[in-house]
């Protein structure tokens, strides 16, 4: 996980830097000053919003791509910008 400058609990990520494709996933964090956080998806960039609860963003994904994977956020300290959180590679 990357250093990020707001309170980040991060409850469910897979440990592994690669990720099977085809194989299902759950991400969660409780960020309680994010406002966005986003995946996004091999070389297109296709981005996936997390659903957002009281602080807690939460997604099953399953990638179908090989490639890179990012999850990213928007916070109360970076409100213009993303921040990187997580990064993978799906093979």
């Amino acid at each position: 996980m990357y250093s990020v400058s707001t309170f980040i609990e991060l409850r469910a990520a897979p440990n592994n830097k690669k990720l099977n494709r085809n194989k299902s996933y759950y991400f969660e964090f409780y960020i309680p000053r994010g406002f966005e956080v986003v995946m996004k998806v091999g070389s297109e960039g296709d981005r996936i919003n997390f659903e957002k609860e009281r602080g807690k963003f939460s997604l099953n994904y399953t990638p179908t791509e090989l490639g890179e994977l990012i999850i990213i956020v928007r916070h109360e300290n970076s409100p213009a910008t993303f921040e990187y959180l997580l990064r993978y590679d799906v093979y």
